[in-house]
């Protein structure tokens, strides 16, 4: 009997401990089924707020761009219905009909413009550019025209304008132009989205504009050109490039400027010959005569004016066979005798070849589209040049360029070294 006694008491125990159990794994299990559905309706309610602020997110940017249209073309429309009652109906017809037909016809005269726009933005926005531009010029015609309607019914008689013409012509008129302003917005905006918006290159501040204009505007263009945003990477590439630029043309300047000078011989003079006619070779072997040499070559002058390798100014004497020199033959050969030659480092250049280098300076002034230089600015340029050899070299620079070689009027060396001279 106490065997049995004591089985039943350990089963009765042994049940009431699962029985425990089992009401605290309810429990916790009514617990965590609470905490799912409290979070589930804190999520419902975060998704339901977050969807009410998108709503209202748009539909306050629709209103924005809305409601300004709205009081603008419901204030055309009024100024629609009044031109609609004194015109479109007898006088004596019903007041509802007169109404009904004033008001359908405002807003139908007011939506076409508006209609044509809506078509406009629509195409701008799909990228057909051309279609979009073509529409909305009709669209602003078309408003132009109703505003034409507007200004009739509230101006004078003899349609001298008024207050009330001029504002209700406004508000026919502007419709257009504001639904344009909420399509540039869209295509930015949609632009932005697609990644397609052009980058407006670096922006700096208005320090850097104060201090540094120039530089700052160049850094500017140089971040346009080469799609750079970071105002900091700007400044410095465009340092970089702008100083390796002017070391590079430093560089070719010195090097053309070396080149002048040894072409010249070591005479400045000559150089400035040189650099004006564009020649960098030296004077061909053997020949004395000019201020850059190769006269005797029969060089042909250049598109510009110049000569390309320079000439002593002489006037040709053809003799017959036979023929005895006498008078003007004479004076011909005697212009045709070459010149001794003289060093080429000679620091005095004789009066023709400053006339022949002052002529080449003149005509290269008028090829690069300035005027005609007068003799007192060559004077001006070249002091050591003479009144009549500058007079000389203006009269030769009016000449074309493709007249041949220079043709000067020097007879004998000692004329021309006596006329220097003076």
């Amino acid at each position: 009997m106490s065997r049995l006694f004591r089985r039943s008491v350990e089963e009765r125990r042994a049940e009431a401990e699962w029985t425990r159990e089992q009401r605290a794994a309810d429990q916790a299990a009514s617990a965590a089924g609470r905490a799912q559905r409290r979070a589930e309706l804190a999520e419902r309610r975060a998704d339901r707020s977050a969807r009410l602020h998108r709503v209202g997110a748009a539909v306050g940017s629709r209103l924005v761009f809305i409601w300004p249209l709205l009081v603008v073309t419901g204030f055309a429309v009024y100024g629609q219905v009044g031109y609609g009652l004194a015109h479109y109906t007898p006088a004596d017809a019903p007041d509802a009909y007169r109404l009904a037909i004033a008001v359908g016809a405002a807003v139908g005269i007011e939506s076409i413009a508006n209609y044509v726009q809506w078509h406009a933005h629509q195409a701008r926005l799909a990228g057909a550019d051309a279609t979009a531009n073509r529409l909305a010029r009709y669209s602003y015609l078309i408003a132009l025209g109703v505003a034409a309607i507007n200004y009739a019914h509230f101006a004078k008689p003899d349609l001298s304008p008024t207050a009330g013409a001029l504002v209700f012509a406004a508000f026919s008129a502007s419709s257009p132009w504001l639904w344009s302003l909420h399509t540039r917005r869209a295509e930015y905006e949609k632009l932005r989205e697609d990644g397609l918006l052009d980058e407006p290159g670096a922006r700096f501040r208005s320090e850097r504009w104060k201090h540094f204009p120039i530089q700052t505007w160049r850094a500017r263009r140089y971040s346009i050109l080469h799609n750079i945003t970071d105002p900091a990477q700007a400044w410095a590439t465009y340092q970089a490039a702008h100083r390796a630029d002017v070391v590079t043309r430093t560089a070719e300047r010195a090097t053309r400027r070396a080149a002048h000078h040894t072409a010249a011989g070591g005479n400045p003079v000559r150089a400035l010959g040189v650099r004006l006619a564009g020649v960098i070779a030296p004077p061909p072997a053997g020949v004395t005569g000019g201020v850059l040499g190769g006269a005797a070559a029969g060089v042909k002058p250049t598109a510009r004016g110049g000569v390309t390798g320079g000439v002593t100014p002489v006037r040709p004497a053809p003799q017959a066979a036979g023929e005895t020199a006498t008078g003007e033959t004479a004076g011909a050969a005697e212009r045709t005798t070459p010149r001794p030659a003289r060093s080429p480092s000679s620091a005095h250049p004789t009066g023709p070849e400053l006339l022949e280098v002052a002529t080449q300076w003149a005509r290269a002034h008028t090829a690069r589209r300035e005027p005609i230089p007068g003799w007192r600015l060559i004077v001006k340029q070249f002091p050591a040049l003479s009144e009549h050899f500058a007079k000389e070299a203006a009269r030769l620079a009016k000449q074309p360029a493709d007249t041949g070689p220079l043709k000067l009027t020097v007879v004998g060396h000692a004329a021309a070294d006596s006329a220097a001279a003076r």
